[in-house]
């Protein structure tokens, strides 16, 4: 135990190390989306709150002519992060979003530590797991920038570390409610969610030969609890976003047939939009299907996993909106534990049909996706260098495993530094002076009428002062159709 406890320390001070050197002089934020979305709309949520005594309003009078509150839901209505704000109204949202990033971002590598500790029993294999996901770009990013891609995976992995104990115990009630705690946090990554901890029970079932329909049923009841108590939001929600407009940025693509079933690497591998991980993952995939010693547990978990690379699935669990790798992300945590699987069978793996079945995968994504020439040579690197580790483990164990752990570095130093709009302290204080000025100014206004704030609009656009301030615009990811239509095709204006 107090081994644990010490790599508890070790992955709590290298995650707080990781973090100060990736942030610099930057506040732990973003000018895009964080700033305008993710902080704005649960500060309006919980003003709401404060002023009307309700924790689900129906109606925004204050953003875009007044809409539908569902249209919100996805930054946090109900979720239980943003709910426990509503407690300390002493701290702004700002500081209370940049604490519970950095508190979740660390939960996310201990109970990472502990879900491979639980299956493997290997205190080296867990602390490696723990401080390599914590490294991926997509935590290393997103906890500063869209919290809504990563906020739920400390449940998602208390999820996982649930199911084994329902398997042995029989035990749900955990279960439940951090599924449920998923789904309050956020409806949109909660599919995946669920799909992940769905994927998870199956294998273990088949590891265990305790696989049948029963089983099966019983993991389908556990879900179904969760889903019909969150119903009060999820209804709604649903109704709202078949008769809303989606907004759907630059990331928007033509989708035809080639680009649905050929695997682009450029929406799994090296970016904080995808999985964010190295392409010795993939190599781990056919690794584990081509181990010598049969079994139908792992022939299930590696092909479900090698399956939701193809295109067609990131389309349809991105809502048939277009083909983006993030819609992956809650996966990232059966494929870390599919690499050390990997890893401790190593010796049992044919690594004949594993070399045919690489370079034929290879020469067919070269053939339909020259651009991803770079991603092939990496895995070709990756290859060589796990062929010399095979073959000589003393000499490369460190080389192969460093630098496993040095790629996901790498990008998360280039994507935090040249990929992210981050907050300055300079904007920071502008902003918190100019609030209180605004503040000011509005308070004198009739509230008969609608006002947008000129002053950085793109950035604050969707800030409320208070609660005279009444605004025509709104940048959120869901409109009321209606009113969008006007203001696209009359006014030829945009909400944002």
């Amino acid at each position: 135990m107090r081994d644990k406890y010490k790599d508890y320390t070790i992955i709590i001070l290298y995650g707080i190390i990781l973090l100060t050197l990736l942030m610099g002089f930057f506040v732990f934020g973003s000018t895009k989306d964080w700033l305008n979305q993710h902080i704005v709309f649960p500060e309006y949520f919980r003003d709401i709150f404060y002023s009307t005594g309700k924790l689900l309003p129906e109606f925004s009078f204050n953003l875009g002519a007044g809409q539908n509150m569902f249209n919100l839901a996805y930054y946090g209505l109900m979720s239980p992060i943003i709910l426990l704000s509503y407690l300390l109204p002493f701290i702004s949202m700002k500081v209370f979003i940049i604490i519970a990033g950095i508190i979740l971002y660390l939960l996310s590598g201990i109970f990472m530590y502990k879900f491979i500790d639980n299956n493997f029993h290997n205190r080296k294999y867990s602390l490696y797991s723990g401080l390599l996901y914590m490294t991926l770009p997509i935590l290393t990013y997103h906890f500063h920038h869209h919290i809504m891609f990563v906020f739920y995976i400390p449940f998602l992995i208390l999820s996982l570390i649930e199911v084994d104990n329902y398997i042995d115990n029989n035990r749900s009630f955990k279960l439940m409610l951090f599924i449920l705690i998923i789904i309050l946090i956020n409806y949109y990554y909660s599919v995946g969610a669920l799909i992940t901890i769905f994927i998870y029970y199956i294998y273990k079932l088949l590891l265990h030969n305790k696989f049948n329909f029963k089983y099966l049923f019983r993991m389908i009841s556990i879900f179904i609890i969760p889903i019909m108590i969150s119903s009060f939001l999820l209804l709604p929600v649903g109704y709202t976003i078949l008769n809303a407009h989606r907004f759907i940025n630059n990331a928007s693509q033509e989708v035809n047939l080639i680009n649905l079933f050929v695997i682009n690497f450029k929406e799994l591998f090296y970016s904080t939009f995808s999985l964010g991980l190295s392409g010795i993952f993939f190599i781990a995939l056919f690794g584990n299907i081509y181990n010598k010693h049969k079994s139908v547990s792992n022939y299930f978990l590696n092909i479900s996993l090698l399956v939701l690379l193809i295109p067609i699935f990131m389309y349809i669990l991105n809502g048939m909106l277009y083909i983006r790798g993030k819609s992956l992300i809650p996966f990232s945590i059966l494929y870390i534990y599919s690499f050390i699987l990997f890893i401790k069978n190593i010796k049992s793996i044919d690594y004949i049909k594993l070399n045919k079945t690489i370079i034929i995968s290879l020469i067919i994504i070269f053939i339909f996706n020259i651009k991803s020439i770079s991603y092939i040579l990496e895995i070709l690197f990756v290859g060589y260098l796990l062929e010399k580790y095979i073959h000589d483990k003393k000499k490369y164990k460190k080389l192969f495993f460093g630098y496993v752990l040095f790629i996901s570095l790498f990008f998360s130093f280039y994507f935090n530094y040249y990929g992210e709009n981050h907050i300055t302290y300079n904007f920071n204080n502008k902003y918190n002076i100019d609030n209180k000025s605004i503040d000011k100014l509005l308070s004198n206004i009739d509230n008969k009428y609608r006002v947008d704030i000129i002053y950085n609009s793109r950035d604050l656009v969707n800030k409320i002062y208070n609660d005279k301030h009444l605004s025509n615009s709104m940048y959120s990811s869901t409109y009321n159709y209606d009113y969008f239509y006007i203001y696209n095709n009359f006014f030829n204006i945009i909400l944002f």
